[in-house]
């Protein structure tokens, strides 16, 4: 497993958790200033989402976001299902039929932090991978292959 190598999108210094822009610190100090901030609205009494007045006394929510709330909760169905019809209980089938790691890079993935990869001309499912090797099959796929990958190496200095 490699870590260490990718730093903090926020404070540029520690390391970031594996398949996560932020370390650990700076993902808690965002947490911590979303529950204040969420207090702060609260206790004004303003709504806790956008921090506008609500058309109603004693509603913690404004008219719109009331509405997109409940179409959000409304359409839990539509939600269950992921990409490509998948539910979240089958797209954890396929992470623990490859043992939780990815299929293109061998490298071990985070359970909640996959892509199902899959091809875009039949639709057939090839696997879970992590979203970094999706991306490169998908360039790889779409950019012609072997001229991708000699573009690459001529790009980078490596002898043909």
């Amino acid at each position: 497993m490699i870590t260490g190598l990718i730093k903090c999108s926020h404070c540029k210094f520690r390391s970031a958790e594996e398949g996560r822009p932020k370390c650990v610190v700076c993902t808690k100090q965002n947490d911590d200033s979303r529950r204040r901030l969420a207090a702060k609205r609260k206790a004004a009494g303003v709504c806790r989402m956008c921090a506008k007045n609500p058309s109603l006394r004693g509603i913690t929510m404004c008219d719109p976001c009331r509405i997109r709330a409940n179409q959000w909760a409304q359409n839990a169905a539509m939600r269950k299902k992921y990409g490509y019809g998948f539910t979240m209980a089958e797209r954890l089938k396929l992470f623990e039929k490859q043992g939780g790691f990815c299929a293109f890079c061998g490298l071990h993935m985070q359970k909640n932090r996959f892509h199902v990869d899959h091809c875009h001309l039949s639709g057939k499912i090839r696997g879970a991978v992590h979203m970094k090797c999706n991306i490169a099959i998908g360039i790889y796929e779409n950019c012609g292959g072997k001229v991708f990958i000699a573009n690459i190496k001529a790009y980078l200095g490596d002898p043909l």
